[in-house]
């Protein structure tokens, strides 16, 4: 047996890469594409949320008083704790939420809606019966300021409690 024979062969082939053996060229290594820049949004957020949670009683016609400024966020936006009116102050586009549990104290029909400056806002009108969640989504644009929102149960007397109503300006 030769002393060749003898020897533990090495392949360069697996330590190194195919093709780079001894001085050869030195493989480089593929590069990681860049994540694409995700838009942040506006420059300025804007959004409230405000909350009533013990049980209230909200007489129809008048707006929910909402006890907690949750979140407020931005200048486009204002309220005073503890009061039904939510005031908009920047023209623009507004997406507003509300949801509530709601009693029935005279009849057997419950109702919540948000209002524009005394307007129904479209989409914003919910009923049910007895006892019942209540909620709603809508939209609404902002051409003259200040601009109120109120959550108003429309026709009868209702008992309410963890109401929470979202704003937040889209454009």
């Amino acid at each position: 047996m030769s002393k060749r024979d003898k020897c533990i062969k090495i392949n360069n082939n697996l330590i190194n890469g195919p093709g780079f053996i001894g001085n050869g060229a030195i493989p480089t290594i593929p590069t990681v594409p860049t994540a694409p820049t995700v838009p942040t949004g506006p420059e300025e957020q804007n959004i409230g949320i405000f909350t009533t949670i013990p049980f209230m009683t909200a007489q129809g016609g008048i707006g929910v008083p909402l006890e907690t400024n949750q979140t407020l966020i931005g200048t486009a936006i204002t309220h005073t704790e503890g009061e039904a009116y939510i005031v908009l102050v920047e023209p623009g586009t507004y997406t507003v939420s509300y949801s509530a549990n709601a009693f029935a104290m005279n009849g057997s029909t419950i109702a919540l809606q948000i209002e524009q400056d005394g307007v129904l806002v479209p989409g914003t009108y919910a009923e049910g019966t007895e006892v019942s969640l209540l909620a709603a989504t809508g939209s609404l644009t902002v051409t003259s300021t200040p601009s109120v929102l109120t959550l108003v149960p429309p026709d009868f007397t209702i008992g309410t409690e963890n109401v929470e109503v979202t704003i937040v300006k889209t454009a």
